[in-house]
């Protein structure tokens, strides 16, 4: 039985690491590689590893649905409970309360100017009963424009959304006062990702609750390279985030919009098609019609959280 990560680091294999195998079909590796696959084993796992550094949102994403479908246990489940997955399998089940158009979801949709259409979409969901509380220009790093931790403890009191969904972080690569008062650069700066971080979780902390779910929106590729580059580093925070708690989904909408390639103002629709111009002439916002994809992606996880009942 494969007893540990080190069981199969042998030179001899034809690389540093090689896949485990279940010889006998038990549910359990018990050899590394079998020799004909020994050296597309070695390969498999270094672009795993390559992926996991060059699109680690999307990774992160796709060994989240993993964990959530393997077998709960292989035999050693003290072990387990500290492993990376338990962070996905740990995740509440479905809420028991049916939505209706007559008992609608309470939806605070809260952000930058990204989050207006977004907001917009979701308010045309007869079963959602949505609130839209947006500024422009304002995000987790300036606020002196707007301090958005102390505006939602004011939101929690007068209100008690079950659907938050935030669509910030546009405005945030600049640089930002840490807790002690010393300066911390932009975005490529000491201390900077450590910051955000905390002002995320921060954040994400307020809205905790039994009956709660929050839905960050990652942000889009833009054609602006300054921004581009900045984005990329929120949208991975962001994940890293959010993968550590329960009660959050990070909504990537990075490939959507064009991904890493050259910057698309038209994109096929998620459901096939004709290009459609997704995308404002700044190259940063998202068009009315890009926005409705990205609602529809909330409105999928709200469907996998609450039973929904009727058409809306």
């Amino acid at each position: 039985m494969v007893t540990g990560p080190g069981f199969c680091l042998d030179l001899s294999l034809g690389g540093l690491v090689t896949y485990p195998f279940d010889s006998d079909g038990d549910g359990v590796a018990d050899v590394c590689a079998l020799p004909r696959t020994r050296r597309a084993a070695v390969a498999r796992q270094l672009a795993m590893e390559r992926l996991a550094v060059e699109f680690s949102v999307w990774f992160k994403s796709l060994l989240g649905e993993e964990c959530a479908a393997v077998r709960e246990s292989f035999g050693n489940p003290q072990a387990e409970a500290q492993d990376e997955c338990q962070t996905y399998r740990a995740r509440p089940p479905t809420d028991a309360r049916v939505i209706t158009a007559e008992a609608p979801l309470r939806v605070y949709v809260a952000g930058d100017s990204q989050a207006q259409f977004l907001g917009s979409w979701l308010n045309g969901e007869s079963r959602l009963d949505v609130t839209v509380d947006t500024l422009h220009s304002t995000g987790l790093a300036r606020p002196d424009l707007r301090d958005w931790p102390s505006h939602f403890a004011d939101v929690l009191g007068d209100q008690d959304p079950e659907l938050v969904v935030l669509a910030m972080g546009a405005n945030d690569t600049q640089a930002m006062f840490a807790p002690d008062g010393t300066v911390v650069e932009s975005y490529l700066g000491n201390g900077w990702h450590e910051e955000w971080s905390r002002r995320l979780n921060s954040v994400l902390d307020q809205f905790a609750a039994p009956h709660r779910h929050l839905v960050w929106v990652g942000q889009p590729p833009t054609l602006p390279d300054d921004f581009r580059q900045g984005y990329a580093v929120l949208n991975r925070l962001a994940a890293e985030v959010i993968a550590t708690r329960r009660d959050t989904s990070f909504v990537d909408i990075w490939e959507l919009f064009g991904g890493d390639g050259t910057y698309q103002a038209e994109v096929v629709p998620p459901g096939g098609g004709e290009p459609m111009t997704a995308r404002q002439s700044d190259g940063v916002h998202l068009s009315f019609a890009g926005a409705r994809w990205v609602a529809d992606l909330v409105v999928e996880i709200a469907q996998g959280r609450w039973e929904f009942e009727g058409s809306g």
